[in-house]
């Protein structure tokens, strides 16, 4: 599904779609079946699947301060966001001792990393922490042929708090190119409602915001921060093998409400990441938000959790 309009947890709506569309050289936005006795295709999934056998899930919370883990090196595979709940509303950026609320994946000195923090004030040093608990999930793709990233800011000089899209990539005309969320940074009121979100999409026409055509990261996050504090949102966009066949689910909750279904089915190796959140994101919980559950034992499938007004897009590979 493709759009150009506010995504909003009320018209998120269930999207299962495995697509062949690597195996047939054009993207599609509908469901694509793979040609039927296509022995060729066949053993191009098979391929597909042996080079994504070794994805790594990984799932952290803050313990209310700053905590990280080493998911392993940059040269090893690609590692995306695959849940995030808590509070990100809360947490400053100007100050010297101020810190902002974060689920993020970082790419440095070779290694990818996981980290959550809770926002902090100045208070000395140290600074005060806010006491807000950030609870994130990773999922890590063996691969790494040309990965991009970038960053999207909010404008709080913008009429509407919006900022403009962020090309990340070209659109990639083997079509295996695919792009997730990798980092959720909140300020003071940032996620408070639910028609605050992240998002990357593929955009194959142009449009005023979308100039040329390709990967774009954007979201719709306001701060209540006089001082100017912004909310941002990271991406990340990889080539997968030839023969990968993507699936994705959308899944939104009502306030109050806990939703678990699986996003996967059938057999083949698998590994999920998020393209789209939507809020509230304000709880002071390890659970209220959007986690995708790695399977555990054999013949499970991948799962993704919804609580208490979030809404996500998941995107898995095989």
């Amino acid at each position: 599904m493709k759009t150009n309009s506010i995504v909003t947890a009320s018209n998120l709506r269930h999207l299962v779609c495995v697509s062949s569309a690597l195996l047939l050289g054009a993207l599609s936005l509908g469901c694509v079946a793979a040609p039927g006795g296509d022995a060729e295709a066949e053993e191009m999934v098979g391929d597909a699947a042996d080079a994504l056998t070794g994805f790594v899930f990984f799932s952290l919370s803050n313990n209310l301060g700053t905590n990280s883990v080493d998911m392993g090196l940059t040269s090893d595979g690609t590692c995306v966001l695959s849940g995030v709940a808590g509070n990100l509303s809360r947490g400053f950026q100007w100050y010297l001792h101020d810190k902002e609320s974060r689920a993020v994946v970082r790419r440095t000195g070779g290694t990818n990393s996981l980290i959550v923090d809770e926002g902090a004030v100045d208070g000395g040093p140290p600074p005060w922490g806010l006491d807000n608990p950030v609870a994130a999930r990773a999922t890590c793709f063996p691969t790494t042929t040309n990965v991009q990233t970038a960053h999207w800011e909010a404008n709080v000089n913008h009429s509407n708090g919006m900022a403009d899209p962020v090309k990340i990539a070209n659109l990639d005309p083997n079509h295996r190119r695919q792009c997730f969320l990798s980092g959720l940074t909140g300020v003071e009121g940032a996620w408070d409602h639910s028609w605050n979100w992240a998002r990357v999409l593929e955009y194959t026409t142009t449009d005023i915001n979308h100039p040329t055509t390709g990967w774009y990261v954007e979201g719709y996050l306001l701060s209540s921060d006089v001082d100017g504090s912004t909310p941002g949102i990271d991406a990340t966009c990889v080539d997968f093998p030839v023969g990968t066949v993507f699936n994705s689910y959308d899944l939104d909750s009502d306030p109050g409400e806990t939703k678990t279904e699986p996003i996967t089915s059938g057999t083949g190796t698998k590994a999920c990441g998020l393209t789209i959140i939507n809020g509230p994101f304000n709880y002071n919980n390890y659970t209220d938000g959007v986690l995708i559950n790695e399977p555990t034992g054999s013949g499970a499938q991948w799962t993704m959790t919804a609580k208490n007004g979030a809404a996500g897009r998941a995107l898995c590979a095989k």
